[in-house]
């Protein structure tokens, strides 16, 4: 099942759950949309991680460093976000997260064409290396040649 949610997006449900395909043309570098939702803190997102155990969880952790210390930055779309919650993980993958600061102290996760897609073609990013090894992990399903059997996990939902 596939439904236009907005002029450039075609959201579908797949066999690795809901996606996003492009529903135009897309350049090489060109904005595709933000990844929105609540910043929030690690606190709340372990609160939420037991709230919604079982639930897919969409938080996204940016990872940013100031003066050689690292600083977390936790977008949780489950409540208020767009639809950039909705691209999967590629191994090989069409798209990038961009950070960029706004005038504010919160980043803004740009998602950007890493090469020209086109339309009808899957929207996907590598959402990053896993922290856990082992075959006891969720399986990708992404079908590129430089797969890597498994999605990317964190130890800890603040990871």
């Amino acid at each position: 099942m596939c439904l236009h949610t907005a002029p450039n997006f075609i959201t579908c449900e797949m066999a690795k759950g809901f996606g996003v395909r492009a529903g135009e043309q897309i350049a090489a570098g060109e904005f595709v949309c933000e990844y929105a939702g609540e910043c929030i803190g690690e606190q709340e997102v372990e609160r939420r991680c037991r709230e919604f155990r079982g639930d897919d969880n969409y938080t996204l952790t940016l990872k940013e460093f100031f003066g050689g210390k690292p600083v977390k930055t936790f977008v949780d779309p489950r409540l208020r976000g767009n639809i950039g919650r909705f691209l999967n993980h590629s191994c090989e993958p069409n798209c990038e997260i961009i950070l960029a600061r706004l005038g504010r102290m919160i980043p803004a996760a740009g998602i950007f064409a890493k090469r020209d897609i086109v339309r009808g073609e899957e929207l996907c990013y590598d959402y990053g290396h896993s922290a856990i090894e082992g075959e006891n992990r969720k399986l990708c399903l992404c079908k590129s040649e430089k797969c890597r059997k498994y999605l990317p996990m964190s130890a800890t939902p603040i990871e």
